[in-house]
């Protein structure tokens, strides 16, 4: 539980970034910081929207996944057996 404040207190240090006694982990995240906008869309609401949409569009795959493992019908049954049905409400 103290590394954490203590590793904030390091990348946030002036002296001891200014004395050169960073890790190569600090440097990379300088240098992530640096060439892209990382925070606006990890912790903005951009990505607060594509996290909750990729959360919906995975929750509701493996439920739909598990539903039709369990039901014993495949995805192909399913799909030939809704085409059969428009086919046939079209004749």
């Amino acid at each position: 539980w103290f590394s954490i404040p203590l590793a904030w207190f390091r990348l946030t240090d002036p002296l001891h970034i200014d004395a050169g006694l960073r890790e190569p982990g600090e440097i990379l995240i300088d240098e992530i910081a640096k060439r892209t906008p990382l925070n606006k869309y990890l912790f903005g609401a951009p990505g607060l929207l594509i996290g909750s949409l990729a959360a919906l569009f995975t929750s509701t795959f493996v439920a739909g996944w598990l539903i039709l493992k369990n039901s014993g019908l495949s995805a192909v049954r399913l799909i030939y057996s809704a085409g059969f049905l428009a086919w046939n409400d079209e004749r």
